[in-house]
């Protein structure tokens, strides 16, 4: 807009200004061929913010070259030069370096270009200071730019660790959300999970009306086997019959390690014989397999199914007692 309104005032050639309408247009069709076709991602900067704010800089070096009025030729530079105010957030100290020295250099071949055509109506004195400004404006752009980049990649490194840091508490809440609900032996179930899991069943089983049984299960002679064989053979027992009861559960069923050998077994929509028939199946599951030190293993199960006047505490003592 400034180029057409010098151009109507006669300060500039209209080709010159057509020229640099029609550069400036090919220069953003290049770049946005560019990215339509995602070749800036072979850029270290796929945003090509460098060149972005680079391309327009010979242009509008050149069309100050055609300016006729001397006090007006270095507002071109300076407008072609406001886009490095914006790349200050994008790039780094030396790239901004890099854009100076661009822009300097440039500026000072359009001061020598003038002065040979001109060598009369140069004035040093004042090209000086407009070129010194310039210097001052584009180190600062540099220095600020310089911060903006260490700032930046301070915040960047934060949230590496941040995102870090997170990942680290997630895989410990996973960890202590395992810890806090399964038994570290056996890997089922421990004692207050199961009862919450239990707690949960009752209440859905009293409103929908529906059956609900439970099993304990009682290791067979379980302290003969420590006492003959030792603990870790005990721990091998205990964890051999976890994992025949776990293969032997329904999506809906839970099981748990309610104390030392004993195992507690939650049968939604069981009813009495239903459940009954699962715990003779259990027990046969068991007495096929075998114990650590060759040790045959066996079950006593006892099996209790909800009454209407039961609470948590009386189902389970009454499969105790069965």
């Amino acid at each position: 807009l400034l180029l057409v309104l010098c151009s109507a005032l006669g300060m500039l050639p209209w080709w010159v200004t057509g020229c640099y309408v029609g550069a400036t247009a090919l220069t953003q069709a290049v770049f946005h061929r560019i990215f339509r076709l995602h070749l800036n991602l072979g850029f270290r900067d796929p945003s090509m913010t460098f060149w972005q704010v680079f391309a327009p800089i010979p242009m509008g070096l050149w069309a100050a070259y055609f300016v006729t009025e001397p006090a007006l030729r270095p507002v071109i530079p300076m407008l072609v030069a406001i886009p490095a105010i914006y790349a200050i957030l994008a790039l780094g100290t030396r790239q901004l370096l890099r854009l100076a020295g661009a822009f300097l250099a440039g500026y000072l071949l359009l001061q020598l270009a003038i002065w040979q055509r001109e060598p009369g109506g140069f004035d040093l004195a004042h090209e000086l200071i407009v070129l010194l400004a310039f210097i001052v404006l584009m180190v600062q752009l540099a220095v600020v730019g310089g911060f903006i980049s260490q700032l930046r990649h301070q915040l960047h490194e934060r949230n590496v660790d941040l995102r870090r840091t997170m990942a680290r508490l997630n895989e410990a809440n996973a960890e202590l959300e395992v810890l806090a609900e399964r038994d570290p032996l056996t890997g089922i179930y421990n004692r207050r999970r199961v009862l919450e899991r239990l707690e949960e069943e009752l209440e859905r089983s009293r409103r929908g009306k529906l059956p609900l049984s439970v099993c304990m299960l009682d290791v067979d002679h379980f302290k003969k086997v420590n006492d003959r064989h030792g603990h870790q053979a005990g721990d091998v027992v205990l964890r051999e019959v976890a994992t025949t009861l776990a293969a032997t559960l329904r999506c809906t069923d839970s099981l748990g390690r309610y104390g030392g050998e004993e195992f507690l077994l939650v049968l939604p929509h069981a009813p009495l014989e239903g459940a009954r028939e699962k715990a003779e199946r259990v027990r046969r599951a068991v007495r096929s397999r075998r114990g650590g030190e060759d040790t045959a293993v066996t079950v006593s199960i006892g099996v209790a199914t909800l009454r209407p006047d039961d609470t948590l505490d009386t189902l389970v003592a009454r499969a105790d007692a069965a």
